[in-house]
């Protein structure tokens, strides 16, 4: 039973990993081994780990950071774009992947495509603002219009971005909506919330899960932004389930 082990013990979970080479789990020790520096490790862990459990969207998420330590730029947007096919609202991936494409020089419509994303998901990023504004002649400062546009067309293309985004939520829903969840058997307190393990339930659709860990993890960091934004994003799938 994991809820007798601390998740973020490394010596404690490589035993319960060497015990469950299928576990879901697996991408808490990669990314504790992430955090550590022990680069190869985490990278054999991910690949034991995915092969039996191939739609991990956050194992694929730390092979890509590992593939960025290692200047391998074109295996990480590779990675990053096969987690966010699996998880159309994985918000930490499409950041990612915004920095990868930009160092990549990928072209402006390609980037655009994951930006607008990012943008309905975290209105207040900056570094995506200021792509749009410098590239797309965006203009957020504007008081009347949230995400006005200085002509006609980007104002249709930004239209058309918010409905997409609208459509991939109630996708996720109706995956939600036909996927049997079955009781999970860690028990969530305060040493046991990660953002890992927030992303591991959100992945597989454990939203009500996810949210009890992001509420806890609230309470130790109340100022933190890009919890309150997954709260949200949560709050909201859920509503529609």
């Amino acid at each position: 039973m994991t809820n007798d082990i601390k998740i973020n013990d490394i010596k404690e979970m490589e035993k319960y990993f060497s015990n469950n080479l299928k576990s879901p789990l697996f991408p808490i020790l990669a990314d504790l081994y992430y955090e550590k520096g022990d680069y190869v490790r985490a990278h054999k862990v991910c690949q034991i780990g995915i092969k039996a459990n191939p739609n991990s969207t956050v194992g694929y998420y730390i092979l890509a950071k590992i593939s960025l330590i290692k200047e391998e730029l074109i295996k990480a947007e590779e990675l990053l774009l096969k987690s966010i096919a699996l998880e159309e609202l994985n918000l930490n991936s499409m950041k990612l992947l915004f920095s990868v494409q930009i160092e990549l020089d990928r072209s402006k419509s390609v980037i655009k495509k994951n930006v607008d994303k990012i943008i309905v998901l975290d209105n207040n990023n900056i570094d995506c603002k200021k792509w749009l504004e410098d590239n797309y002649k965006y203009d957020f400062k504007s008081n009347t219009q949230k995400n006005k546009i200085t002509n006609k067309k980007s104002k249709g293309n930004n239209k058309k971005t918010e409905d997409s985004i609208i459509e991939i939520k109630e996708k996720v829903v109706k995956k939600v909506e036909k996927k049997e969840i079955k009781k999970d058997n860690i028990k969530i307190n305060d040493a046991l919330a990660s953002m890992t393990l927030f992303n591991i339930y959100k992945s597989q659709g454990y939203y009500e899960q996810a949210l009890n860990v992001l509420n806890i993890l609230k309470k130790k960091d109340s100022k933190n932004k890009t919890i309150q934004q997954e709260i949200d994003i949560l709050i909201e799938l859920i509503r529609k389930m």
